[in-house]
C-alpha cells in the first residue's frame, strides 16, 4: 500500500510556483524552437561563407608567370647602379611573396573560423533535433504533477 505524503502549505505553494514555471517554459518552447533553428541555419550559411575561399584558393594553383608578371621586368635605370637595382628588385620581390604568404595565413585562419562555425552549428542542429518535443513532455509532466497535487488536497 502507497504511504500518502503530506505537505505543508509553504511546500504546496513552492511545488505550485514550479509547476507555474514548468508550464510556462513549456508552452513559451515552440517559438524559442524556431529561433534557435534560425541560429543553427545562420551559423551553418556563415561557416560555409568563410570556407568558401579557401576551398577556391585550394582549387586555384599557383600562377608562377602571373606572380613574375606582376613583379614587372622594368629595364634597369641608367642613373642607378646594377647591384642597387637588384637589391630593390630582390626587396620587391620579398615584399609579394610576403604578402602572398600573408594572405594564405588569413585564409587559413578564415577557413578554421568556418569549420568552427560549421561543428557549432551541427552541434547545435543536433541539439535541437533531440529537444524538438519537450515542451509536449513537459506539459504532461505538469498536468500529471498537478493532478496528485490536487489528489492530495482532496480536491481532485
Amino acid at each position: 500500500m502507497q504511504e500518502r505524503i503530506i505537505l505543508s502549505n509553504e511546500e504546496k505553494a513552492l511545488l505550485q510556483k514550479h509547476l507555474d514555471k514548468f508550464e510556462r517554459d513549456a508552452k513559451r518552447g515552440k517559438g524559442m524552437r524556431y529561433f534557435l533553428g534560425g541560429q543553427v541555419c545562420f551559423l551553418l550559411f556563415f561557416g560555409v561563407h568563410c570556407m568558401m575561399p579557401v576551398i577556391n584558393s585550394l582549387h586555384t594553383d599557383f600562377d608562377q608567370q602571373a606572380f613574375i608578371e606582376r613583379l614587372g621586368c622594368e629595364e634597369i635605370p641608367d642613373d642607378v647602379p646594377f647591384k642597387y637595382w637588384i637589391v630593390g628588385y630582390v626587396n620587391k620581390t620579398a615584399v609579394f611573396s610576403e604578402h602572398n604568404r600573408r594572405v594564405q595565413e588569413l585564409r587559413q585562419f578564415e577557413g578554421c573560423l568556418g569549420l568552427v562555425f560549421i561543428a557549432t552549428g551541427i552541434f547545435g542542429f543536433a541539439f535541437l533535433v533531440n529537444h524538438w518535443n519537450d515542451g509536449k513532455r513537459n506539459l504532461l509532466i505538469a498536468k500529471i504533477i498537478q493532478q496528485h497535487l490536487n489528489d492530495l488536497d482532496g480536491t481532485g
